[in-house]
């Protein structure tokens, strides 16, 4: 097992020899999804209920009717259709894993969106320049560079680097 996974506050769902094992094949995989499995596992115990063993002795009806309950409490939350479905893939995989195939579709609305980025746009040329005023202005006002204007003054010269008479 990976130190992410020997640190993770869910290492007690490992004491499952099941869980383990299951866990241990993702880790084959990839072993940075199976830490994000152990995460996620842990946050349906969580924040549903049910533990890798209650998962494990559900009926095909149950199982189903509880990820699509995970849908719903997830979308209820505002959670976006991707963080759903990477909550619902463990969960399937780990019902799989102890031979409970789930036949009916789990419909995430916005599944493959990328929520991060989905409203970013580059700035327009007037945007770049109102910041560009927005940081100098910062850095006239900046008292640090008051200090040095002055200091420089009193050296005889202006912060634009003029020759000032100090008489």
């Amino acid at each position: 097992m990976c130190a992410e996974i020997k640190r993770s506050p869910y290492k007690r769902l490992l004491e499952n020899p099941d869980f383990k094992r299951w866990l241990g094949n993702v880790e084959r995989g990839s072993v940075s999804y199976a830490y994000e499995c152990l995460r996620r596992m842990g946050y349906v115990q969580k924040h549903f209920g049910k533990s890798p063993s209650d998962l494990a002795g559900m009926t095909t009806k149950q199982a189903t009717n509880f990820l699509l309950d995970i849908v719903s409490a997830l979308e209820v939350g505002k959670r976006s259709g991707s963080y759903i479905s990477n909550c619902v893939k463990p969960v399937k995989s780990w019902l799989d894993f102890n031979g409970i195939q789930i036949q009916q579709r789990i419909k995430i609305s916005g599944r493959d969106e990328l929520v991060r980025v989905a409203d970013e746009r580059p700035p327009t040329p007037d945007e770049l320049r109102q910041e560009h005023l927005a940081i100098q202005r910062t850095k006239e006002n900046d008292p640090r560079n008051f200090q040095n204007s002055e200091r420089e003054c009193k050296r005889g010269r202006s912060s634009q680097g003029f020759v000032v008479d100090l008489e």
